[in-house]
This record gives C-alpha cells, sequence and structure tokens, in this order.
C-alpha cells in the first residue's frame, strides 16, 4: 500500500508534461511497463487517474490481461500468498520489460531465489552433455 500511495502523491502532482517527461525517461530505460501498471494500479485501487502517457505504455492483448489478473489478486495490504509468489517470478519480466526483453528476462526470473530449479536445471544440463559425448 505505501509504494501505491508513493506513486499516487507524485503522480497527482505531476502536471501533463512531467508526465510526458517521465514516460520518455521510463521507455527509454525499458521500464514503459513497469510505470504503466504502478499507475495503473495506484489509480484504480486509490481513485485517480494517471495521465495519458503513462497508460499509453501498458503493453496490449494477451500480457495485459495476465498483468492484470495477477495485480487485481495481489493483495492490498498485507502479505501476498505462496501460490502468488510464485507467480510472480513468472510475472516480473511481464509487469516491468519492454518487448522482447521479457522473453530474455523469464528465465533468469523464474531462478531467482529457486535454488531447486537451478539444481534442476544443472543436472538437465549434465545429461545432455553426457549423451553428446561419443
Amino acid at each position: 500500500m505505501r509504494s501505491l500511495l508513493d506513486v499516487a502523491f507524485v503522480g497527482r502532482a505531476l502536471s501533463t508534461d512531467e508526465w510526458r517527461g517521465a514516460a520518455d525517461v521510463a521507455a527509454r530505460a525499458g521500464l514503459g511497463p513497469t510505470l504503466a501498471y504502478a499507475a495503473w494500479q495506484s489509480g484504480r485501487r486509490l481513485d485517480w487517474r494517471p495521465a495519458a502517457a503513462a497508460t499509453a505504455l501498458q503493453p496490449r492483448g494477451r500480457r495485459d490481461r495476465l498483468a492484470r489478473r495477477y495485480l487485481d489478486a495481489l493483495p492490498a495490504v498485507g502479505p501476498p500468498s505462496r501460490a502468488t509468489l510464485q507467480v510472480q517470478h513468472v510475472m516480473t519480466p511481464l509487469l516491468s520489460c519492454s518487448g522482447a526483453g521479457c522473453i530474455r528476462a523469464l528465465p533468469a526470473a523464474m531462478l531467482t531465489d529457486r535454488a531447486g530449479s537451478a539444481l534442476a536445471l544443472d543436472r538437465l544440463a549434465r545429461r545432455v552433455s553426457r549423451r553428446r559425448r561419443p
């Protein structure tokens, strides 16, 4: 909730030109979706309207529907469920990357804080490399 309040306090104080500047910086940094979803979620939960410059950075289609469903499932206060934390590994790139960067970020996101997954991937790589030996 604190992050949503911070976004609301800043977002409501920015002029249209300042929003455009923030959107330009976010887009150049590859964080357009992050700004768009932060503003959308804060506006939805705290009843204010983000500027069009921010919402224009929001991805479209299936990716947007997945992101919105995930964000809608997050509790406004209190910790998320264990299942939500597991889904977060896949959703983080969808919420924060632009374009093909999402695909490149998925493997790293899924392995973050997942020692078991990293070990399983290592075992698989070793098995595959043994098969290739003459």
